[in-house]
């Protein structure tokens, strides 16, 4: 599954080559030639052919199929998937994609405040890569703790990341050096007491991290 920032003719070719079974969605505008015709159509659930954008012998066209969705407030959008129509209804397709959002809250978390990395502290490749992977291994612990608290406190799929992240890295250290068998039922006993509320309707708008410059023309700046 993916988003509007992915689709490309050679992404879905080599996902089809592959039999890799997609679903994502597309921009209504500056899309695909196929996409502005499936719109003009009025159609909500057509087979498409998207062409490439140069048309080379090796580069044959894709039968695709395009599907319009409507949300709950009117917004609507558009998608393209290999999935049949028999065993994947229009439906199916929107529990489907709605899977995805789990990948966008886990983004979320690994640039929150609390746990993001902001800047890199290695200069090398070598050095970001290993950041990047101890963050990630660092957000597997916490997962599959929160997971375990879960499953003990019978609540599954509804604790919270960041209290997990937060907890877990109170822990760490004492899980390592201390007493584990000790430790752990604590920290499994707070994960659990941590449950994650839902707030429906909350926007999270864009956020850029890059580094500011800390002069200007009249010298330091916010000084």
């Amino acid at each position: 599954m993916l988003d509007r920032g992915y689709p490309s003719y050679d992404v879905l070719r080599e996902l089809t080559a592959r039999n890799v079974d997609f679903l994502v969605r597309v921009p209504t505008t500056s899309s695909f030639d196929a996409i502005k015709v499936f719109l003009e159509s009025g159609g909500v659930d057509y087979r498409v052919v998207v062409h490439p954008p140069d048309s080379p012998a090796t580069r044959t066209p894709l039968e695709l199929r395009a599907v319009r969705l409507t949300s709950p407030q009117g917004q609507e959008s558009v998608y393209l998937t290999s999935l049949h129509r028999v065993e994947f209804s229009r439906t199916k397709l929107r529990e489907l994609y709605k899977m995805r959002w789990e990948a966008e809250e886990f983004f979320k978390a690994t640039k929150a405040d609390y746990f993001g990395q902001r800047q890199f502290h290695a200069r090398g490749a070598h050095g970001v890569r290993q950041e990047i992977l101890a963050q990630a291994l660092f957000a597997a612990i916490a997962r599959f703790l929160i997971a375990v608290a879960a499953t003990e406190s019978g609540e599954p799929d509804s604790l919270s990341m960041k209290a997990g992240v937060l907890a877990t890295a109170d822990y760490l250290t004492r899980l390592f050096l201390a007493d584990p068998e000790r430790c752990l039922p604590r920290l499994i006993a707070r994960l659990a007491r941590a449950p994650c509320v839902t707030r429906p309707g909350r926007s999270f708008p864009r956020r850029s991290f890059k580094p500011r410059p800390r002069w200007g023309p009249r010298g330091r700046i916010r000084a």
